[in-house]
């Protein structure tokens, strides 16, 4: 995922992008002048920048500056983080402190001489905790306060029905629209007609298909609209400059996927920012280190999953599709746990979960594939600790039950995590042999 996501450059020069999906910017060193809806600031090192889904941005920097660049589109930040079509971040009330931490050790660990193995591991682990941060400051109600609303509906009507025949007429019908007005304002707000619009749209997914699937390449076209094939190659050589079968190959050594622009140069050397990047590191508070007691971490029978899967509905772990996705990812990424939600663990105490088939089909996948297993809770300063021992221990339970066939010990760890009171149950398995 990091080679495709993150980019650092040398020289980064955007002369004018419709964003979807979320864009960091962190400045390593120089400067940057960075307009964003027509509004342009002077950055400077140590700064960060997040610019919103359906923002317009420009970037204009020195031929001295070095920027740290993460892109997640909409298709990852719903399928790997959940952010349901939620994809506003409210930067008013953003702590960019931990944003910078996440950033640096991402970044330190980017550029840092291991094996590809560990490195991939260590960058999944931190883009994972980043995007987790901004999942916090997401704009729950989805709405943003704008002129153009109506073709903002119109963008994400697209997405939900990219796979389909769509047609701009039934776009515009559901915005109540004419065709006409909205052709006109969704190319004044985002640049693009809506054939190319649709057309970036679908190669987003497609992109998306090539780097976590192993989907046959006349699949990934049918999946994602295109009609055949070499339709499908053509559109994406124009836009990322590489057929899709040279990008599979090639991701763990990316060039292509970054900005297309011939004052845009990509990061080649790392020598001469090392220290740059480790004064920058230096400066940030280990929030890791406050809230985690390392000495008893290490002692822990219990191994840290490289990747936190966060769960909240049971369709996630029964449906076929979902399941084979999943250990494809363990195959690729290695270790990796699942994290129930905190709503999700009431809805099983609400469902009488000890006779749902579904419920036992979900634990029945996790522990049959050695998934580590824990649970959210989070815990208000007025909640009935009583009750909710009841229903804890009814769920203990069950699982013991479960685990009789899948398990010969079962560990469990309470952690207690920043900010909101979580209670983290970690059941660690071990399959029989």
């Amino acid at each position: 995922m990091y080679d495709c996501n993150l980019k650092i450059y040398q020289t980064l020069n955007v002369q004018s992008e419709f964003n979807i999906g979320l864009l960091l910017l962190y400045i390593i060193e120089g400067s940057s002048n960075i307009s964003i809806n027509g509004k342009t600031n002077m950055y400077k090192s140590n700064d960060m920048i997040v610019i919103n889904d359906l923002d317009h941005y420009r970037i204009l920097s020195s031929k001295k500056s070095v920027i740290a660049c993460l892109f997640l589109s909409r298709v990852e930040l719903d399928k790997f983080f959940r952010f349901n079509k939620k994809y506003y971040i409210n930067k008013d009330k953003l702590d960019l402190s931990v944003l910078k931490f996440y950033m640096n050790k991402l970044i330190v660990n980017y550029v840092n001489d291991q094996s590809e193995n560990e490195k991939q591991n260590k960058i999944l682990e931190y883009i994972n905790q980043l995007v987790m941060t901004l999942h916090l400051y997401r704009k729950l109600d989805g709405t943003i306060i704008s002129n153009n609303i109506d073709v903002y509906s119109g963008i994400n009507y697209m997405y939900e029905h990219y796979k389909e025949k769509l047609y701009i007429g039934k776009v515009a019908t559901h915005c109540l629209l004419s065709v006409r007005r909205f052709s006109n304002k969704l190319e004044e707000v985002t640049g693009m007609r809506f054939n190319e619009l649709l057309r970036n749209i679908r190669l987003s997914y497609s992109a998306f298909d090539l780097m976590y699937t192993k989907k046959l390449i006349s699949q990934i076209a049918n999946d994602n609209g295109f009609t055949n094939e070499s339709g499908f190659i053509t559109h994406f050589r124009d836009k990322y400059h590489i057929t899709p079968a040279k990008f599979r190959k090639q991701l763990e050594n990316d060039h292509y996927y970054p900005f297309h622009n011939k004052n845009t140069t990509l990061l080649r050397s790392f020598e001469h920012i090392n220290d740059q990047i480790k004064y920058l590191t230096d400066r940030d508070v280990d929030y890791v280190s406050i809230d985690i007691n390392m000495k008893n971490k290490m002692r822990s029978k219990i191994s840290t999953p490289n990747l936190l899967i966060y769960i909240r509905d049971i369709e996630t772990l029964t449906n076929n599709f979902q399941q084979s996705k999943l250990l494809s990812m363990r195959r690729e990424i290695g270790l990796f746990g699942l994290l129930f939600s905190h709503q999700l663990f009431y809805e099983l105490y609400q469902s009488n979960f000890e006779n749902n088939k579904l419920v036992h089909q979900m634990f029945s996948f996790s522990l049959e594939h050695q998934f580590d297993i824990s649970f959210e809770v989070k815990l208000g300063k007025n909640q009935n600790i009583e009750e909710f021992t009841l229903i804890f221990k009814r769920l203990l339970n069950y699982l013991t039950d479960c685990t009789y066939f899948f398990m010969d010990n079962v560990v469990f760890n309470f952690i207690l995590m920043h900010h909101i009171i979580n209670l983290i149950v970690f059941l660690k398995s071990s399959k029989i042999t």
